[in-house]
């Protein structure tokens, strides 16, 4: 939180089903909405940290850009610190990440990483396309993003997910 608070960018604190926020800005608006659900204003964020599932560097994406070596330089070994999008620097625990989630899965399901896929368009999504048997990137992704996967589908406006299952997975 103190990268968060030197470089005027906010932080976001996730906890069971609950995403906490110090107060309402333009960014926290246009995520309630596109997730359908509202943040919980909190008076003090420090105090739900024990609890954190996750934490979010919020702003501007050069702000975040440029606080996001300090926040590693200071605590790097200690968490997973990726880019869902560019104004999110998204902070796990380091053995908490997407491509954790793919080994468990494999691990519950029983069947080898190479037999999953997964479909992503985040920075966040690459740890996942690097563990699982076939990435798909979606066409609204980065270039960094495509260019980590093994095939790319068309966006979300042009129905990338169901193209993508169509051609790559039930082919």
């Amino acid at each position: 939180m103190k990268a968060a608070e030197r470089f005027g960018i906010e932080t976001w604190v996730y906890c069971d089903h609950d995403w906490h926020v110090a107060r309402r800005t333009p960014f926290v608006e246009r995520e309630e909405h596109t997730v359908g659900f509202e943040a919980v204003v909190e008076d003090n964020l420090r105090d739900l940290l024990d609890n954190a599932a996750k934490l979010t560097l919020v702003g501007d994406p050069a702000l975040v850009a440029e606080a996001e070596p300090v926040l590693l330089a200071e605590v790097g070994s200690e968490v997973s610190a990726t880019k869902s999008k560019p104004r999110f620097l998204d902070i796990t625990d380091a053995g908490a990440h997407k491509g954790t989630v793919v080994t468990e899965l494999a691990l519950v399901l029983g069947i080898a990483t190479p037999n999953i896929a997964v479909i992503g368009d985040g920075l966040n999504d690459i740890l996942m396309f690097e563990r699982a048997g076939l990435s798909i990137a979606m066409g609204q992704a980065s270039d960094t993003v495509r260019n980590a996967a093994d095939v790319v589908t068309a966006a979300n406006t042009e129905e990338g997910f169901a193209r993508a299952m169509e051609k790559f997975i039930l082919h």
